[in-house]
């Protein structure tokens, strides 16, 4: 029988390259923590070796840091990522499509960088991770394709409104780039889970890579409170 959510604690934990993990797993079987999804092109990338674990909420953190293959470990809770501000807090709507927007460059200072520039973004994909992005919002011809481990398994649908308006923001910037949407999943109370997040980088690498014909860039406009996490992650 699993356990309730409430009665578990996940954590990411990094162990050096080359060591099993089912090595790592066995040494921590002692704390009640068992293997739920290793990252290995994300640790390909980043020279190490990431995994989420769970472990039995209240478990103490620091034995479990100096077991044997592990080289640091960062609880994901209470992690709770946060979102600022939607195009309905400016008063519209977001799937209008100028809604609010000049309201929303001004107070960002995207319009002054915009009035700067002299690329349109051709070539470009950009990834927004957030909350999803209504379909509505971007042209079929610019929805360069999409993510998401939610359990509505539709990245192009908006649980907030938040993903749209950055959507929105981002077309506005960049108009001749392609937009594809990356739809974290949410926490009971909302907030992204941040090892979803890791799941979707782990898991678009390779397209990444199999395209170097266009320019990525990944937009995370969110963040996290509620603990220190290591800031190379």
């Amino acid at each position: 029988m699993s356990r309730p959510l409430s009665a578990l604690t996940t954590l990411i934990i990094e162990s050096a390259p080359g060591t099993s993990l089912t090595a790592v797993e066995r040494g921590l079987a002692v704390y009640g923590a068992h293997l739920v999804k290793p990252y290995p092109n994300l640790g390909l990338l980043l020279q190490t070796q990431l995994a989420l674990f769970e472990v039995p909420a209240g478990t103490p953190l620091a034995p479990m840091a100096a077991a044997p293959g592990v080289i640091h470990l960062e609880s994901t809770l209470p992690a709770i990522t946060h979102y600022g501000i939607t195009l309905r807090d400016l008063g519209g709507d977001a799937r209008a499509e100028n809604s609010s927007l000049p309201a929303i460059m001004t107070m960002t200072g995207a319009d002054r960088a915009l009035a700067r520039s002299s690329r349109g973004g051709a070539g470009v994909v950009l990834l927004i991770v957030d909350s999803g992005v209504d379909r509505s919002t971007v042209s079929p011809g610019r929805q360069a394709g999409g993510w998401t481990d939610d359990p509505d398994g539709d990245p192009w649908t908006d649980r907030t409104g938040h993903g749209s308006m950055v959507a929105r923001l981002a077309s506005a910037c960049c108009p001749e780039s392609k937009i594809f949407s990356v739809k974290a999943k949410a926490s009971p109370d909302g907030d992204l889970q941040i090892e979803s997040v890791l799941s979707a980088v782990d898991d678009l690498l390779p397209l990444i890579q199999q395209n170097p014909d266009h320019l990525w860039l990944m937009n995370n406009s969110w963040g996290y409170t509620g603990c220190e996490m290591d800031p190379r992650w």
